[in-house]
């Protein structure tokens, strides 16, 4: 009897999407009125899509936004890291918050499996 499709964990290299770091205590703050998902309900190793929008609500890039503790980090097609980390630092106005390109130090890596513990455990 052959095994069906997944019944092993398959593993995604993403590596090459882009990555910008957000730190500093109004971090969620300030993303949360730029992106059309709730981040400041994130709690860390949570994460969730959301969209980059203009003020007149034309979309500009799709996002992951990843929620550490002390970080959120936005993973975006690597083409739109610098447009998006300069209309961040545009909005940047009295908020404390750093804005980081890490796109050459991180690698992303999706995990598909019916039960990830499974995965990670063993």
């Amino acid at each position: 009897m052959s095994a069906a499709p997944f019944d092993a964990p398959l593993l995604f290299d993403l590596t090459g999407r882009g990555a910008i770091s957000l730190t500093g205590v109004d971090r969620a703050t300030f993303l949360h009125g730029l992106v059309t998902n709730d981040v400041k309900g994130l709690r860390p190793g949570e994460g969730c899509a959301a969209a980059f929008l203009t003020p007149k609500g034309k979309m500009l890039a799709d996002l992951t936004i990843l929620c550490t503790d002390d970080e959120l980090i936005l993973d975006c097609d690597p083409a739109l890291v610098e447009k998006l980390e300069g209309l961040l630092r545009k909005y940047l106005i009295f908020n404390e918050v750093v804005i980081e390109n890490r796109t050459g130090e991180t690698g992303v890596l999706h995990e598909r499996e019916e039960n990830p513990k499974r995965f990670l455990e063993g």
